[in-house]
């Protein structure tokens, strides 16, 4: 997105990450991984590993993505 800023991060497939985040590893950490199918919300700043099939919210808490029933 725009003015989004990455330092250090490994993606995984089909991510989305929102317009003003920032992705940057911490000093206990080298690389951020965020995991397939996430979704990083806008204005987000993330310090640490985003799971698989989860969303990051801007106020920095992790919630499991919503599944469509089949």
């Amino acid at each position: 997105g725009a003015d989004t800023t990455l330092a250090h991060v490994r993606t995984g497939n089909n991510v989305r990450i929102g317009v003003s985040s920032t992705l940057v590893a911490s000093r206990k950490k080298d690389v951020i991984t965020v995991g397939d199918n996430a979704i990083i919300y806008i204005k987000s700043l993330v310090l640490d590993d985003v799971a698989a099939d989860s969303v990051f919210t801007m106020y920095g808490q992790t919630r499991k993505r919503f599944k469509k029933p089949s």
